[in-house]
C-alpha cells in the first residue's frame, strides 16, 4: 500500500517537475540541485535524533479527547507516502531525483518504516514513475534514447548485483 501511494502520487507530479525543469536555464537548474543535495545529504545520518524530537514533541502533545497515535498511525499509513510520492515525483522531474534522495529518506522520517525496507518500497515506486518521467521527457526531445537505453540496461543489473550485497 505504501509503495503505491508513493507511485500514484509521484507518476502524476513528475509531469510538473519536467513542466518546471523546461522553464529553467541549465544554470539555474544545477545551482537549485547542488543547493537542494545539500539540504537532504544529512537527514539520513540525523534520522535517529530528529525521531527523537518527534517523539518527545508527541509525548507533549498527547490528548485526552482523541487517540493521537490512531490519527498518527492513518496518516503515516496513506497521507504521508501520497505527500512524500507527490514531492519525489515534482522532484524527479525537475532534478532527475526522488527515490535515493527523497523517498527513502522521507520514508524513515516520517513512516514507521525501517531503513532497508524504506530502500525496497522506494525502489517499487519509482518504475512507474520513472515510465511516467521518461515518456514526458521523450515527447519533449530531453532524453537521448542512445544514452538512456544502454544506461538503463546498466543500472537493472547494477540495481541487482547491489540489492543482493546489499541484503
Amino acid at each position: 500500500l505504501t509503495a503505491a501511494s508513493v507511485a500514484v502520487s509521484s507518476s502524476l507530479t513528475v509531469i510538473g517537475g519536467a513542466k518546471l525543469a523546461q522553464k529553467l536555464s541549465a544554470t539555474a537548474l544545477k545551482k537549485a540541485l547542488g543547493v537542494f543535495m545539500l539540504l537532504v545529504a544529512p537527514t539520513v545520518p540525523l534520522r535517529d535524533y530528529l525521531k527523537t524530537l518527534q517523539s518527545s514533541n508527541k509525548e507533549d502533545n498527547e490528548s485526552t479527547f482523541i487517540n493521537t497515535k490512531e490519527v498518527e498511525k492513518a496518516l503515516s499509513n496513506a497521507l504521508g507516502p501520497l505527500t512524500i510520492g507527490a514531492f519525489s515525483g515534482l522532484l524527479a522531474g525537475l532534478f532527475g531525483v526522488g527515490g535515493g534522495a527523497i523517498t527513502v529518506p522521507a520514508l524513515t522520517l516520517f513512516t514507521d518504516l525501517d531503513y532497508q525496507v524504506s530502500l525496497g518500497t522506494s525502489l517499487a515506486a519509482m518504475l512507474p514513475t520513472a515510465i511516467s518521467g521518461c515518456i514526458t521527457q521523450a515527447r519533449w526531445g530531453t532524453m537521448k534514447g542512445s544514452v538512456a537505453m544502454p544506461l538503463a540496461a546498466g543500472c537493472v543489473v547494477g540495481s541487482y548485483v547491489g540489492g543482493s550485497f546489499g541484503k
